[in-house]
């Protein structure tokens, strides 16, 4: 049980933790593109109650095969209260994840308030849990998870044994990236934790079940999506993966090894904690009991600085929780060696100070992205004849933000979060190369999903609307048909 001092510590660390995590909406609203996505589906499933069977606002019309939890937990809050929903439920989950690594923390760490703090301060998970997203609840469902296998490998009960399996269940319904982190993670604590850890007591039925765990998760997310997790979710993520294998990034379609330095400037906590991790186990040999703390933040930095197909350094973020207990056993560890007076306090000021610097600049550059609130300008001062034609009708947009559907209530060309949809994406981009012309005519041929306007956005960056008709022009928007002429 905590004590008042720790309980008020704790309580003021959460505070922080989520003011810094709700200013950035509150000067730029319209921030972030899947936010919007999130709560079009949000919407399908308040009102048909049931998950939807396509993807809501896109054309071409794909499968929907997105983990659903995070559009089940936000659709109460749908029509009525989504504000409330876009601007609050990410930074209050992350508030939860803060106490999950205090709780994490204190099975290692005398001062487990740091570790908190440090999350609460890590500048990307800020920004992350600034707007509604999927990553937000995964981060909390995967240190969760970590927190009661941890708790399982010291003790293995009944009740905790049946969370684990509840918990990860959740998780994976919850975000593609974090099952390709768990998997791994959670087969690597299971099998060489009890290896490699002195005073490991577990058996081999221990092991046994620690691992069943994992294929009992897979069933129970199974039984909450009513057979969808197997017959459809997992089998698209794998085809999804299939996609960026063959095509690279989403966004450029390449392949390559991450840059360490984009790496280090996106988190630096995470990229450098392995490393403090095994020198740890090198000092302290016998005496360190966070080598399960150490496997997970390897098997992210590995999946980070090897994953050439794109979007590698988000890897980093599911790393934040491991790397900030790492920290703080490294920071103790040099306090106790005593070589320096109060070396760990020096440290831990420094780093505090460092990351409060870091978020307050990230802070500051997500606050000067202004495409989003110029687009919604500019929706908002359409006339109404033509905000009811568009949000009867489909059309292709230079400002590609699931924002669009969401205000205008039309259908948006693109490829979508399927793996079908990320195959078309990349035919897209082919297109996009040679013009809104070609676009429209891939769209209309290959893809059987002829968008009926050409939205371009003057805030924004556009191709040639050459071989394209006007029908409508203000000083922000201009509407083209996409007939061909």
């Amino acid at each position: 049980m905590l004590d008042v001092i720790e309980l008020i510590e704790l309580a003021i660390v959460c505070a922080i933790a989520f003011v810094l995590r709700i200013v950035p909406l509150r000067s730029n609203r319209w921030y972030g593109g899947d936010s919007f996505y999130h709560m079009l589906v949000a919407r399908e499933i308040k009102k048909n109650r049931a998950l939807p069977k396509t993807d809501p606002g896109l054309i071409p019309e794909n499968g929907y095969t997105y983990p659903p939890l995070l559009h089940m937990l936000i659709s109460p809050f749908a029509f009525r209260r989504e504000k409330a929903a876009l601007r609050y439920f990410s930074p209050l989950l992350d508030v939860l994840t803060v106490i999950a690594v205090y709780e994490m923390s204190a099975l290692f760490c005398i001062h487990p308030i740091w570790a908190a703090l440090i999350y609460a301060l890590s500048p990307m998970n800020v920004i992350d849990a600034a707007t509604l997203s999927t990553r937000a609840l995964s981060n909390f469902l995967l240190t969760v998870t970590m927190l009661l296998l941890m708790t399982l490998l010291s003790s293995m009960t009944a009740i905790v044994f049946i969370l684990l399996i509840l918990v990860e269940s959740l998780l994976l319904i919850s975000q593609k990236m974090v099952v390709q982190v768990i998997i791994p993670v959670h087969i690597a604590v299971a099998v060489f934790y009890p290896m490699i850890q002195s005073g490991a007591h577990l058996t081999i039925s221990d092991i046994g079940l620690l691992l069943l765990a994992l294929p009992a998760s897979i069933l129970v997310a199974t039984a909450i999506t009513r057979g969808r997790y197997l017959r459809s979710i997992l089998p698209d993520h794998i085809r999804f993966l299939r996609e960026h294998l063959r095509h690279g990034d989403l966004h450029n379609a390449e392949k390559k090894i991450p840059n360490p330095i984009t790496l280090i400037k996106n988190n630096p906590l995470s990229y450098f904690a392995p490393f403090a991790g095994v020198a740890l186990i090198v000092w302290q040999t016998s005496a360190f009991q966070g080598m399960a703390i150490v496997f997970w933040s390897i098997v992210i930095f590995i999946f980070a600085q090897f994953w050439i197909w794109g979007d590698s350094w988000r890897y980093l973020q599911l790393g934040t929780a491991p790397a900030a207990v790492i920290l703080v056993l490294l920071v103790e560890y040099l306090d106790g060696a005593g070589s320096i007076q109060n070396i760990g306090l020096i440290l831990m000021l420094g780093l505090i100070v460092g990351l409060g610097l870091i978020t307050a600049l990230q802070m500051k550059r997500m606050n000067r992205d202004r495409r989003n609130e110029k687009t919604a300008g500019a929706i908002g001062r359409l006339p109404d004849e033509w905000k009811k034609r568009l949000s009867e009708a489909s059309f292709h947009t230079n400002a590609n933000s699931y924002l669009l559907p969401y205000l205008l209530g039309g259908r948006m060309l693109a490829g979508g979060p399927s793996a079908k949809g990320m195959e078309q994406s990349f035919r897209l981009l082919e297109a996009q190369k040679k013009g809104l012309k070609e676009t429209v005519r891939f769209a209309r041929e290959d893809l059987k999903s002829a968008p009926d306007f050409v939205l371009i956005f003057k805030s924004q960056p556009s191709q040639s609307v050459d071989g394209l008709d006007k029908l409508f022009e203000t000083d922000d928007i201009a509407i083209f048909t996409s007939a061909s002429r």
